[in-house]
């Protein structure tokens, strides 16, 4: 019994046999463990601290490790100065590195955004090959990477994030957020110390209520990881690797509690790999991954429709435009339907998994998808992008060094474009004087846009003359209006790139009072404005603008009222800064009145009237008022008519009652924003309207797009 209990000692003080951990760190990095295999790994090289390649697989390690990434260089650069065509793999004697120590130096180089040292490695690496056991399209593909990443950083999206703080967020990592629609329910994972917990919270009153550990209630102890969750919240969709085989899971949620997962059926779960699910807003149609046969590579996203038993249909592949011959990986669709966003390996990237978008088409068929830009994407593996009100909003779990709990955080993403532009907050004050007259009286205060003189936001000072508005970048004019006062306007200029916070305009806009009425015997201390224009009356053929002539003298402010058929059709307020200048008016079918009205600083005035007689033939005030009625579906006869070959071709698959009968300006914008996947160009779409609008001028009908277009088609206008 003694030599038993010596043998039992010996077995605990006896160190491990170096050449047996070397083995099983290198089991764990076959399996692609790295967190087993990194502390043995390391624990080898203090015994031999000149091997290479220990540093090398030490370096691969930290490489796969979301907070160790920037450790990696330095192992990896010690490794690629002992590189050997003759690696031996997994033998314990080895010390050299591989030819591939360069291949991982580029990667880490990329994901910590050194990304000229990353193309020199990947270039050296490219350079020394064996074309027989690497690959060289891969290689060429990781530089094009890192030049990609060198674009789109250069332009990046304008965005905000919000770290979504406790009780969501806590010392430990928070990953796989899911949320409703409407952003009131939550499923996502915190990673415990021994294991991976689903939690469940809800929002009350605004607040995320303290999350539920619902392990115990799907009938798990670990390997569940949500993918999605319905418009309701009641049922909810999980992914397991299910010893190795890649499964989709579901629970519902019944009486405040969720049931035990059951597995989703064979149209859906296969003998390959299935890696995440997501359903649509409407709970029919459920897009998820599988590298079954069939497909176009590895990982593609399929779509199963729901059958009336409630079961899911046979899976349809979504085609080469959206899968390529690597892995595209968790999906999500918009709450309309419209947009799929997805992480791509095989798509235009920066560097590893990015987020893409695809849009759906009226024929059924997706869109080429489109790279949803820095810093949504970044030099790693971006993935689980889950967007919310269309996508202009969005969780994402990320790691922030200078903005986390603990480990990953949950953020919530604002994302601005076009259709939701960042609006700006502008501060200022209207001086009054006298403090009984400001406490009493009101002001008013507008914002104009420049171009269509249309009224962004209106709002009301306070007594004390303080008032805010929110307005997208542009440029203003704020017109400022209290009864017993003159009117006021400043141009106000809000910058693309401003992101300092609100604007506090540090000069008052200063309203003088209105003179009283003067008696006859009262001598006018002020020179009285005056006005004249060079030609008053303007007889036309063909629409086009009218440019005015106008001089005046003594005055601040031109007020211009057009009246077509004693109906008002356009008024303005101008600040006066020269003593000459010009109005560009565009008139109306028909005897235009144009009534201009100069004010002085006594609030004296000076008229003149300008008479623009426009005869347009009666055919052609037809097709005018064909091309600018609400209904899109003249625009499209007409384009089907005059509209290039392409454009005629796609136009047959286009249906306005399908898209909710959108007038013609909606129409117009649609169709050149999706003109490349519709089949053809911008440039094309442009010309055709140019040519459909023959008998209007060329700045005349430039000028009516940009009045009523926004976003891209209107940036392309101008």
């Amino acid at each position: 019994s003694g030599n038993i209990q010596g043998q039992k000692a010996d077995q605990r003080t006896r160190k491990p046999d170096p050449r047996e951990s070397f083995l099983e760190a290198e089991s764990y990095f076959l399996f692609e463990e790295y967190q087993e295999a990194l502390p043995i790994y390391m624990r080898l090289l203090k015994l031999f601290p000149e091997n290479d390649n220990l540093k090398y697989r030490i370096g691969v390690c930290l490489l796969n490790d979301p907070y160790q990434k920037e450790e990696s260089i330095g192992y990896l650069e010690q490794a690629t100065k002992n590189v050997s065509k003759d690696y031996k793999e997994n033998s314990f004697k080895e010390t050299r590195a591989p030819l591939d120590a360069w291949f991982y130096l580029g990667k880490a180089y990329l994901v910590n955004n050194r990304i000229d040292e990353a193309i020199e490695a990947y270039s050296h690496f490219r350079k020394i090959l064996d074309p027989k056991i690497y690959d060289a399209t891969l290689v060429d593909e990781q530089i094009e990477a890192c030049r990609n990443a060198i674009k789109l950083m250069k332009k990046p999206i304008d965005l905000d994030f919000v770290n979504l703080g406790e009780p969501i967020n806590s010392r430990f990592a928070e990953t796989n957020p899911v949320v409703t629609h409407d952003e009131t329910s939550m499923l996502f994972i915190r990673k415990l110390q021994f294991y991976d917990a689903v939690f469940y919270s809800k929002k009350v009153n605004g607040q995320w209520t303290e999350p539920e550990n619902i392990m115990f209630d799907l009938g798990v102890d670990g390997d569940m990881y949500p993918c999605s969750l319905s418009a309701d919240g009641t049922e909810a969709f999980f992914y397991s690797n299910d010893n190795y085989l890649g499964t989709i899971f579901t629970s519902k949620l019944v009486n405040g509690k969720w049931t035990k997962v059951r597995a989703l059926n064979s149209n859906i779960n296969t003998k390959y790999w299935e890696s995440h699910a997501c359903i649509s807003a409407d709970g029919t149609t459920l897009y998820f991954t599988s590298n079954r046969k069939g497909g176009f590579g590895g990982l593609d996203i399929y779509k199963s429709v729901r059958t009336p038993n409630g079961d899911w249909g046979p899976a349809v592949n979504l085609g080469p435009v959206v899968n390529t011959k690597y892995n595209e990986d968790t999906p999500f669709i918009t709450e309309d339907g419209k947009t799929l966003y997805f992480s791509s390996y095989g798509h235009l990237n920066m560097g590893g998994y990015d987020i893409n978008y695809t849009t759906l088409l009226d024929d059924g068929s997706w869109a080429v998808p489109v790279n949803a830009g820095y810093p949504i994407n970044t030099t790693d593996n971006d993935q689980f992008f889950v967007p919310v009100k269309n996508g202009t909003f969005a969780y994402i779990s990320r790691y922030l060094e200078n903005n986390t709990l603990g480990r990953a955080d949950i953020f919530r993403f604002e994302i601005y474009s076009g259709v939701h532009p960042r609006k700006f907050t502008i501060r200022g004050i209207v001086a009054l004087p006298g403090k009984v007259e400001a406490g009493t009286k009101t002001a008013n205060v507008y914002a104009l846009q420049i171009l269509t003189r249309d009224t962004v936001y209106k709002t009301t000072a306070n007594p004390a003359g303080e008032y805010s508005i929110t307005v997208p970048a542009g440029e203003y004019d704020l017109l400022v209006k209290l009864p017993g006062y003159l009117p006021h306007i400043q141009r106000l200029l809000v910058p693309k790139d401003y992101k300092e916070g609100d604007i506090v305009l540090s000069s008052q806009l200063k309203l003088p009072p209105e003179e009283k009425t003067i008696a006859p015997e009262t001598r006018i201390t002020s020179e009285p404005p005056k006005l004249s224009v060079r030609q008053n009356s303007f007889s036309l053929k063909q629409p086009g603008p009218v440019r005015i002539t106008i001089t005046t003298e003594n005055a601040n402010t031109l007020e211009v009222n057009a009246f077509v058929d004693n109906q008002p059709v356009r008024s303005d307020l101008i600040p006066i800064e020269k003593k000459r200048f010009t109005y560009v008016y565009y008139p109306e079918p028909g005897l235009n009145v144009v009534v201009l009205t100069a004010t002085g600083a006594g609030m004296q005035k000076a008229s003149d009237t300008v008479f623009i007689d426009l005869q347009i033939p009666v055919q052609q005030k037809d097709v005018h008022k064909q091309l600018f009625t609400p209904g899109g579906k003249n625009l499209l006869d007409q384009l089907n008519q005059s509209g290039t070959e392409n454009i005629r071709k796609a136009l047959q698959n286009i249906r306005p009652e399908k898209m909710g009968n959108p007038s013609a300006r909606e129409l117009a914008g649609y169709l050149f924003m999706h003109a490349d996947s519709l089949g053809f160009t911008q440039e094309e779409f442009l010309i055709s309207l140019a040519y459909l609008s023959a008998h209007i001028p060329l700045d005349e009908l430039i000028r009516r797009m940009q009045a009523n277009s926004t976003g891209a088609l209107r940036q392309e206008l101008q």
